[in-house]
């Protein structure tokens, strides 16, 4: 587990902010661990993306083919073009009588994207994975859920794959059908690990 860019430590005590080429972020990091740890096995390298990481994960394990097995909570193709015009709504709104909760977003986003009022959704705009996600050509599990906060992005991201691929959804029976399976991580655990376990364990 890493804080990566725009998260964590590395925002907060680095000022190192979100960068949509996680490329260069993952494979340094996969052979940092590979070159100082030992008992990983170089065969089964998996990487496993929850939230903004789902929509991040993908890209890394197309440009690394190292990376066997991808997981995303949730899937999402282009996660920066569905935000940019969210925050370009938010921006049209007079400022008096925009909520502060809008404010604040608006805010979060700029900081995090090291960016201005003027620049955030051209920025926003550069996390879109959808010319390559055909490329990705690693086994991919999605996962998602019946209340995700993106409703419908996880299914249209695996419909996209050309890759062996596995859908996982919760529902309200699950308990775990909130984004990133929130309240319900150990039934969504015991389900995704049986998965990772058919595949990897032969």
């Amino acid at each position: 587990m890493y804080d990566g860019p725009g998260q964590g430590f590395a925002l907060r005590m680095n000022g190192i902010t979100f960068r949509h080429d996680i490329e260069n972020v993952i494979t340094p990091i996969i052979d940092y661990c590979l070159e100082n740890f030992e008992g990983i096995d170089e065969e089964n390298i998996i990487l496993f993306g929850i939230s903004f990481g789902g929509f991040l994960v993908p890209r890394a394990a197309i440009y690394d083919e190292r990376v066997r097995m991808c997981i995303v909570d949730p899937g999402n193709a282009n996660w920066g073009g569905a935000f940019a015009k969210r925050l370009e709504m938010i921006q049209k709104m007079p400022k008096e009588v925009r909520p502060a909760q809008l404010d604040f977003m608006l805010e979060d986003y700029i900081y995090k994207h090291g960016a201005t009022s003027e620049t955030i959704c051209d920025e926003l705009r550069k996390f879109d994975n959808t010319d390559i996600i055909k490329d990705l050509d690693c086994l991919t599990i999605v996962m998602d859920g019946t209340s995700e906060m993106t409703q419908g992005e996880a299914k249209v991201f695996y419909d996209m794959l050309e890759c062996e691929k596995e859908y996982l959804l919760f529902d309200e029976d699950s308990g775990s059908q909130m984004h990133a399976q929130m309240g319900g991580y150990a039934t969504a655990s015991e389900m995704l690990l049986d998965l990772v376990e058919k595949h990897l364990i032969q």
